[in-house]
């Protein structure tokens, strides 16, 4: 409670009204921290004043431009200070920012902002701007260029339509020009802004992979972002927020940059491709993370190790770290990560080889982590438990916690002082939630978004006629209160990497292809998805008998219409080069992080009778995982076998 009442920024109003706050009570304090052009060790910062004069030259900017109260205005941009920029100064002109993730395909980029009705677009990235010159969408007014760097790219984009390309110095310009002919208008716009007034939209997959815009308000996401801030420690000036993951997802932003701002805690900028040493130049003290970042973190952290003794001092370290974890849970399996608290309950030596580990390793890992990291966070996937504990050992406490777009993030979380390894948390104050009859874990409360744009059946479907909202999540509250997911019904697929896939957008795909009958992607948790691929027999057997190809017949048979076939005749070459021939069809349709890297080819199909189909002949995901499990871990044992 003590500590509680020291958080002075646990206060309610729109983000407009916070930003302003923020520059105005702190105008010299760091608030943001970038790499220089050279890509050295140059560190560029900005203060919340010179902050502030960005944002509202882009604003007044937005103002020249006719953007009215209400509108939509898009950014497709990778996570970097520009798109912070571009944020706040749509929120500050009292419009909707619409957030669109730079790596979709043009077709996908240019539904979501149709959709959106978005009448300008920042960008950033020569890729980006091509897709978009090329799109033939005639509602956008125009498109300004965040970089990198000032000049605009040149590029043959004579197949699209004429569109109003500006830098963003010339930009601000023009807001320059704007705020002296109104000075009002400004503080007039962004003072207009209601609680309840719509902030932004989120595109979010679907499990038919149709994306869907979750509108969240500024009231939501002012009660998200209070919501995880009681959740976590006292934050000073002295912390830094170190941002990497996607702007463009809920989980960076509010999570991430919405607890900076209120918090009003320096953002620094880093690249997924320079994590390690970005870590080790801004040092700091916590950061958004997804379960494949910290696994592999560790990882390369053991390639690094040169010399028969470094690799024997870390087996030895891991060894004593993992027994001094284990010491000192409680009976509950949670231990207590608070901040110089003295931890106890380990015996002796297991207590004190931990500290002679800790001086001769864990201390020189923490120093890879810029040395200052209080705790990290991680969702959009499960934590493997070794992996939270190692880290634990390390001192650093990984809070895992569960949510979605639609909740925006945090439902439960794994408190500082009772972090339980392999649980997604407990639930936060102020969220609601029962279990539907199917284990379904139903949700209620203040940050719960408040439509899918332009889809009121969406909409309707998402919620129980008593208001609470439908996570599709099947989860296991224990009786200490902590969350652990079972299975998601919705079907989105959680890779490791924090990517969201739709398995019926790729499974529709494969509808499509006369050789395939049945597929089940899989990929939760996992680096990569793969798929299990059941033939249709009937068209191999009738392309080899009228092509002239030989085979063995007695390797099929003929029952209750259909074939029934030996594993044997799954080996065949072609029925292999074919089934990859139809992977690779569907892979030039989907994403790169969508991709199938490696499968498997059953010859038994699935039946209503062996439990795999529903009487609606849908396939019970749960069944044919669990009956192919030791095949599945093959696949992942052997890796990604295509491109």
């Amino acid at each position: 409670m003590h500590q509680q009442a020291k958080k002075w920024y646990l206060t309610r109003q729109t983000f407009p009204e916070l930003f302003q706050r923020n520059v105005l009570r702190f105008p010299e304090r760091k608030a943001q921290m970038w790499r220089g052009e050279n890509g050295k060790d140059e560190v560029v910062c900005l203060s919340y004043a010179e902050l502030g004069v960005m944002v509202q030259e882009i604003a007044t900017g937005l103002l020249a431009e006719g953007i009215e109260k209400g509108d939509r205005v898009a950014i497709v941009a990778p996570t970097s200070p520009q798109w912070m920029w571009a944020d706040y100064a749509i929120l500050s002109a009292g419009a909707i920012s619409v957030a669109i993730h730079p790596v979709l395909s043009a077709y996908e980029m240019t539904e979501q902002i149709r959709d959106s009705g978005a009448r300008l677009v920042f960008v950033y990235g020569k890729t980006v701007l091509e897709r978009l010159l090329v799109s033939g969408m005639k509602s956008l007014k125009s498109i300004v260029w965040l970089g990198p760097g000032e000049k605009i790219p040149e590029a043959d984009f004579n197949s699209g339509p004429s569109f109003n390309i500006v830098s963003l110095e010339t930009f601000r310009e023009k807001g320059r020009e704007f705020f002296q002919k109104s000075p009002l208008a400004y503080g007039q716009r962004w003072r207009s802004v209601q609680p309840d007034d719509a902030m932004t939209l989120i595109y979010t997959s679907g499990t038919t992979g149709q994306a869907k815009g979750v509108l969240h308000t500024h009231e939501s996401m002012t009660c998200a972002c209070i919501r995880d801030l009681c959740a976590l420690p006292l934050l000073t000036e002295n912390d830094c927020l170190l941002s990497f993951l996607p702007l463009s997802h809920s989980y960076e932003r509010q999570c991430g940059h919405g607890t900076a701002m209120f918090a009003a805690v320096p953002i620094a900028y880093a690249l997924i491709s320079s994590l390690g040493n970005d870590i080790r130049l801004f040092q700091p003290t916590y950061m958004m993370g997804v379960p494949h970042t910290y696994t592999k973190i560790y990882t390369r952290v053991e390639e690094t190790l040169k010399g028969s003794f470094q690799r024997f001092l870390f087996r030895k370290a891991k060894a004593a770290g993992l027994s001094f974890v284990n010491g000192i849970m409680d009976a509950n399996g949670c231990v207590d990560m608070t901040e110089g608290k003295t931890r106890s309950g380990a015996v002796f030596f297991v207590s004190l080889n931990h500290r002679i580990m800790d001086f001769l390793v864990y201390r020189k890992l923490r120093r890879r982590f810029g040395g200052r990291l209080r705790f990290v966070f991680s969702a959009a996937g499960a934590l493997p438990e070794r992996i939270c504990r190692l880290y634990m050992a390390m001192g650093i406490p990984i809070l895992e916690g569960y949510g979605a777009t639609e909740t925006c993030n945090t439902v439960a979380i794994n408190p500082i002082e009772a972090v339980k390894p392999g649980s997604a948390g407990r639930f936060c104050k102020g969220v609601e939630y029962r279990l539907a009859e199917d284990g379904e874990l139903l949700v209620k409360g203040k940050s719960l978004f408040k439509e899918y744009w332009n889809n009121p059946m969406a909409t309707e479907a998402a919620f129980t006629p008593d208001g609470f909202y439908r996570t599709g999540d099947v989860v296991e509250v224990q009786e200490d209160g902590y969350l652990r997911v079972i299975d998601r019904t919705k079907g989105l697929l959680m890779l490791a990497t924090g990517h969201r896939v739709a398995s019926a957008k790729i499974e529709t795909l494969f509808s499509l292809s006369a050789y395939i009958e049945k597929t089940v992607t899989v990929g939760d948790d996992r680096p990569f998805p793969v798929v299990l691929v059941v033939p249709d027999f009937g068209a191999f057997i009738r392309m080899f008998r009228t092509s002239g190809l030989l085979f063995d017949e007695n390797l099929v048979r003929q029952f209750d219409g259909g074939y029934v076939v030996s594993p044997e005749f799954i080996q065949i070459p072609e029925v292999v080069a074919m089934v990859e021939i139809e992977i690779a069809l569907v892979n030039e349709k989907l994403q790169g992080f969508e991709k199938i890297r490696n499968y498997l080819i059953l010859h038994e199909n699935f039946t209503m009778e062996g439990g795999e189909l529903t009487p609606t002949l849908k396939v019970r995901r749960d069944v044919v995982l669990a009956r192919y499990r030791d095949d599945i871990e093959k696949l992942y044992e052997k890796g990604p076998v295509l491109g």
